[in-house]
């Protein structure tokens, strides 16, 4: 260590401590010394930060991450391709043939556009091709002309060639009158290799505008599948070739699904997509015809989307195969048999979610309880996403409604341990109310006695087969209905000769309007506390300017405990409100007023 020390006793020490920890180069005063050592320090933990594990990356980071890793792979099939190079010759057209171990299809549409193409503007460097020899045996390095070779890269380009060569006008293309073609030659021979080739080949001959779609890696998967019992290997060598396409994970994930169908199936799904992309199934009605009409022309394939692809892969195999020669024979469309095992797979979800909730064993045993309220067609309308400002979904929301009616079935179901979710029932019953709520004062001017029904053309939606129009109301044996109907009557009398004894009325005679409407003046305490109620309501629903009865009711009961309100106390104060054009009541619809 090399110092210029001018310091002395207690501070020379402490110096020199300093310095045996951080080691470093002074040459000025020691609080110099230290402000270097703390720099030193933050540098120090500043580098350690980096080292942190970084931040979750983005889809697109993803994909490059993936194609950057193929492409700097010592062991990858783009390493490969770079070192197997052999030279490049001029090669009679008779020697070259169609690689048939490349699994992708060929297009006769697009060759007989590439051959007119070449009649009307030929452009030579568009014809060089990538092959690879026929007979590894028998190849002649030195003399590279004289062997066999199979295209691998240049397969269309190739057929329209040999399709001009066959009318005899190649030769007056030029650069090409003696019949030879420019090719580069490459030393692969198994299958993987060669059909990344192909694959590697048309992605950068399209530059991102005839890019390999999707399809292509489904045709390589086939194709090796049929060859490859390891379908490990196969899908290893896919997996390299949708990373260095830049597929996405759901495009790989497919794939992977992909993978696990039978040979059969795969061979019939090819045939659908090759269909497909031809616009030759029902999927390609007149309104898609009408939109790709400029992509038909010039020979482009309609090419599925992801969507549309990934649903495919979902679907179990067997499944698909029931329905492969209908839509072959056009009688179904590719995306109608999509969507519907979609629905499927769908329905399975939110019928698990059910099961959960109610605390049953299986959907059957719901559908046994409640066979109206549970169908297919209720299930299937339901969302299972959380709504906007609540917690739970319509699901759950619709299913707990349901339970909530059916005191027998309170004590196994699930959903009553969650108590938040009260409140969204409330909110879901006043979902008809709050969306017609700007229309009230309106009509309430116009025409009171058409107040429903022009609700009703508002909000068409309310209807009873509504699966949004939930209700509590719950079907029950006679014997149930017999005694609550008794009790009802009973209550009813009990009422009845009660009232008439405030009033003074003889036993056996109605009460009269008058005589109701001091019975409402009786408890001035409680029609104030149902006024305060009945306000709270309005103002944590948005200001509701309307609500039902029963969701009035409802609201009463739950925050008023100790003394609740009876179905009459709310009826004679909504009387008496409306008497006081505080209210307007229209059957069982309160308006504020």
């Amino acid at each position: 260590m090399t110092t210029r020390l001018m310091m002395k006793g207690p501070s020379l020490n402490a110096f020199l401590s300093v310095a045996r920890k951080c080691p470093t180069v002074v040459t000025t005063s020691f609080s110099d010394a230290v402000d270097i050592i703390a720099d030193k320090t933050k540098r120090k933990r500043k580098s350690e930060s980096k080292n942190q594990p970084s931040k979750r990356l983005k889809k697109p980071e993803r994909i490059e991450k993936y194609f950057k890793l193929e492409v700097s792979d010592p062991e990858g099939v783009e390493h490969a391709v770079a070192t197997t190079g052999k030279g490049r010759a001029d090669i009679p057209i008779d020697h070259l043939a169609v690689c048939e171990r490349v699994h992708l299809p060929i297009d006769e549409g697009k060759v007989r556009q590439l051959a007119l193409g070449m009649i009307e503007r030929f452009e030579p460097t568009s014809i060089y091709l990538t092959v690879v020899p026929a007979v590894q045996e028998d190849f002649d390095p030195i003399n590279l002309e004289r062997n066999r070779y199979e295209v691998v890269h240049g397969r269309h380009r190739l057929s329209a060639l040999k399709f001009l060569h066959q009318e005899g006008r190649m030769t007056s293309l030029p650069t090409l009158e003696g019949g030879t073609v420019t090719c580069y030659i490459l030393g692969m021979s198994d299958e993987i290799g060669l059909n990344y080739l192909t694959l590697r080949g048309n992605d950068l001959a399209a530059k991102m505008v005839n890019k390999p779609s999707i399809h292509d890696l489904f045709y390589t998967l086939q194709g090796l599948s049929q060859i490859y019992s390891d379908q490990e290997l196969v899908m290893k060598a896919i997996t390299r070739y949708a990373n260095l396409q830049k597929c996405s994970d759901a495009q790989k994930a497919a794939l992977r699904s992909f993978s696990k169908w039978s040979k059969d199936a795969l061979k019939k799904a090819k045939d659908v997509l090759v269909k497909y992309e031809r616009f030759q199934l029902k999927d390609a009605d007149d309104a898609v015809m009408k939109k790709h009409a400029r992509e038909i022309k010039e020979g482009k394939k309609f090419i599925c989307s992801s969507e549309l692809f990934i649903g495919l892969a979902r679907m179990p195999f067997n499944s698909f195969e029931e329905n492969a020669e209908d839509i072959l024979s056009e009688k179904l469309s590719l995306k109608e048999v999509v969507k519907s095992n979609n629905l499927k797979l769908e329905r399975k979800k939110k019928e698990a979610k059910i099961v959960e909730l109610a605390g049953f064993t299986s959907m059957e045993n719901v559908r046994s309880l409640y066979p109206e309220k549970f169908t297919e067609d209720v299930i299937d309308k339901l969302p299972v996403q959380p709504q906007a400002l609540s917690s739970a979904s319509s699901l759950e929301k619709y299913t707990v409604c349901v339970f909530k009616g059916d005191t027998d079935t309170q004590s196994t179901a699930k959903e009553l341990e969650v108590i938040d979710l009260e409140q969204d029932l409330d909110e879901l019953r006043t979902l008809c109310v709050r969306a017609r709520r700007k229309n009230v004062r309106e009509l309430l001017k116009q025409d009171i006695s058409s107040v429903q029904a022009k609700l009703s053309k508002l909000n068409p939606a309310a209807e009873v087969s509504d699966p949004y129009a939930f209700k509590l109301d719950k079907s029950v044996d006679e014997s149930k209905t017999l005694k609550l109907d008794q009790d009802e009557k009973t209550e009813e009398g009990k009422s009845q000769e009660d009232q008439q004894k405030m009033v003074g009325a003889a036993p056996g005679k109605p009460v009269q309007d008058g005589a109701r409407a001091d019975i409402m003046k009786v408890d001035q305490q409680r029609y104030r506390d149902f006024m305060r109620l009945l306000h709270k309501c309005s103002a944590e629903n948005e200001q509701a300017q309307s609500m039902k009865i029963e969701f009035l009711r409802s609201f009463c009961a739950k925050l008023e405990e100790k003394n609740p309100f009876s179905n009459k106390e709310i009826d004679d104060c909504i009387d008496y409100m409306a008497k006081e054009n505080k209210v307007m009541r229209s059957g069982d619809i309160v308006f504020m007023i």
